[in-house]
């Protein structure tokens, strides 16, 4: 009679393993996710920071391009759930006609705050690119301020320095 040799077998894990090895993903990853929560809410302050200051440009180009005035203007949340929209558009064009959403419509509404130097909303540069203004630039240049609706701190900046349209991005400190 033949006999059948029953062998254990040693491939796996045990459970208590496992349970191990979840414990110390588990204790990773609430290590990380402040980290990383922080460093995705700078990305989206800085990606809409970063497209005010393409369409500023867009719309200087535009104006030197064209030799006629362009109007880049904000256009705040209304109701606060639609997103921040920008337009490039000659002075006079209907507000929203040609609007579209910061963001590329990846930033809800709600998320994002914008504050501009005196409230200012709208930027006129001439056929020349040079900026359109009555009044004297501050020393520090007009400044698009983004930052988060729940956190004020993380705050970058577009800045227009001179009269020429001379424009650079800010954060933290510069963007007071």
């Amino acid at each position: 009679m033949r006999t059948k040799l029953l062998k254990s077998s040693a491939a796996g894990f045990t459970l208590i393993e496992l349970i191990v090895v979840m414990v110390m993903i588990g204790v990773l990853f609430s290590i990380a996710a402040p980290g990383w929560l922080a460093f995705a809410n700078r990305q989206r302050v800085n990606s809409v920071r970063d497209e005010l200051l393409q369409e500023i440009r867009r719309a200087q180009a535009t104006a030197a391009q064209t030799r006629r005035d362009q109007q880049f203007t904000v256009i705040p949340e209304n109701p606060p759930n639609v997103p921040w929209r920008v337009q490039v558009a000659p002075p006079g064009t209907s507000l929203g006609s040609q609007a579209r959403d910061l963001g590329n419509g990846q930033v809800q509404g709600g998320v994002i705050r914008i504050e501009a130097t005196n409230n200012i909303r709208s930027l006129v540069f001439d056929e020349r690119g040079n900026l359109v203004t009555s009044e004297e630039l501050p020393p520090d240049g007009l400044k698009f301020t983004v930052s988060l609706a729940s956190n004020p701190n993380v705050r970058s900046c577009a800045i227009v320095q001179t009269l020429l349209g001379a424009t650079r991005s800010g954060r933290g400190n510069e963007c007071n």
